[in-house]
């Protein structure tokens, strides 16, 4: 590598180039950006590169952007993994802090720096499926292997970025703005890119929506708008309504861990909003399916305090002290749900559930009788109705029951003490 340093390079930026002036004003510039980290510039050209950091791997006939991207990966040595083009530069500290952000979260992650147009406004950050894409951005190699590889070769020259960004989001992983890491695009207009949007653009916007229409295009006719919509600086992550937006995407993914952190992120920063029991609601509900119980428990207090009309918390809360075998607070959690939601079959079945558990057939039986008229397809309330129209020898009841809790799963560890029942 060219002017190269001993350290430990622990960020390798990878820049593919048809155009060598732009190559040297981009070594230029990570030069005087970067002193405070160890980086190596991964130039892949067709042409010879020199210069400070440079590690310069050869192109011979050009094979399109993502095909350069994974050639400049596999000679690359960061722990860090910066994909960019020659058309933008990095602003001073751009790499360091990228590197700082990305150690915060667990693989696979992906992180997209924050952009300055020429005219020095601040460059909204893209989304596919309303899902944030990282257009320039950074991950570690942990997330890279986790993610099967870099960029997909099904591409040529576009729709890499969000593919990647996709694979994050749908294996447990996510997408954030790095709050402090800036890039300013220069945008050249070229032959370049004039003969790559040509060859390869319409051809690579296929392949994309060919791998994520069908699970994520709810029905809406596939094309450009729906894939490749631009996210108000006024909704980014870094605003309140970012965050609590960008929980609610967590969840329909789903991936409440990262929902968590959005809420949790918000709070912090946007004290006011603990005092909307709207906010500990849905808090709650992504500690409640991860399995947190008792956090999710605290959280669904604090809104049923700011207000105790709030019937979905209170529903909640009752489950949750249900599953935490906390029968005697979980009653009149689910009769508070119960008063405000009168029309709730979920909550007639739990309820039903938290008496049959203590005993009170025939109250719990009358509970089970109409949580299942209004939820047909709940297992519970049907295994709940069997049970007690054993105790109450409703044998009709009983054998009606347990058929349709078997239509729906016969192996539910709730139907277990019913099977010989049945078999009689």
């Amino acid at each position: 590598m060219s002017g190269s340093s001993s350290r430990e390079v622990e960020v390798s930026v990878i820049m593919p180039s048809l155009r060598p002036q732009l190559v040297q004003q981009r070594i230029r510039d990570y030069a005087a950006t970067s002193a405070d980290i160890s980086y190596e510039l991964v130039v892949v050209s067709p042409f010879e590169v020199k210069g400070a950091n440079v590690k310069h791997v050869p192109e011979g006939e050009p094979k399109g952007t993502i095909y350069a991207t994974n050639l400049g990966y596999q000679h690359s040595s960061g722990k860090i993994i910066v994909y960019t083009s020659d058309d933008v530069r990095p602003l001073p500290h751009a790499l360091s802090n990228m590197a700082r952000f990305l150690k915060r979260f667990p693989a696979p992650f992906v992180s997209s720096f924050r952009m300055l147009t020429p005219d020095q406004r601040e460059r909204e950050q893209s989304s596919a499926y309303d899902l944030l894409y990282a257009c320039w951005g950074a991950l570690t190699r942990e997330s890279i292997e986790k993610l099967g590889g870099l960029f997909d070769p099904i591409y040529r020259s576009y729709w890499a970025d969000p593919d990647l960004s996709m694979r994050a989001w749908t294996h447990g992983g996510m997408v954030r703005v790095c709050p402090d890491a800036w890039l300013a695009f220069e945008g050249a207009e070229d032959d370049v890119k004039s003969k790559n949007m040509s060859q390869s653009h319409n051809q690579d916007m296929e392949a994309f929506l060919e791998r994520w229409h069908k699970q994520f295009g709810n029905g809406v006719p596939p094309g450009w708008p729906l894939i490749n919509r631009q996210i108000p600086l006024s909704a980014m992550w870094y605003s309140v309504e970012g965050l609590l937006a960008t929980s609610k995407g967590y969840l329909s993914v789903p991936h409440p861990a990262g929902a968590e952190i959005c809420l949790q992120l918000a709070l912090e920063r946007f004290p006011n909003l603990s005092s909307h029991d709207e906010t500990w609601l849905q808090l709650g509900k992504v500690l409640h399916q991860q399995g947190k119980l008792e956090e999710a428990s605290r959280a669904l207090e604090k809104a049923v305090e700011i207000r105790p009309k709030n019937g979905f918390a209170w529903k909640l809360l009752g489950v949750n002290r249900l599953l935490l075998k906390n029968r005697e607070e979980a009653e009149p959690a689910l009769r508070q749900a119960l008063e405000i939601l009168s029309d709730d079959g979920e909550v007639m079945i739990s309820l039903g559930w938290c008496l049959l558990e203590k005993g009170d057939f025939r109250s719990a039986f009358h509970l089970l009788q109409q949580g299942t008229e209004k939820k047909p397809e709940e297992i519970a309330g049907w295994s709940g109705l069997a049970i007690c129209a054993k105790d109450q020898n409703q044998k009709q009841i009983f054998q009606k029951a347990y058929a349709r809790a078997c239509a729906i799963d016969r192996d539910h560890p709730s139907l277990a003490s019913l099977h010989e029942t049945a078999s009689r």
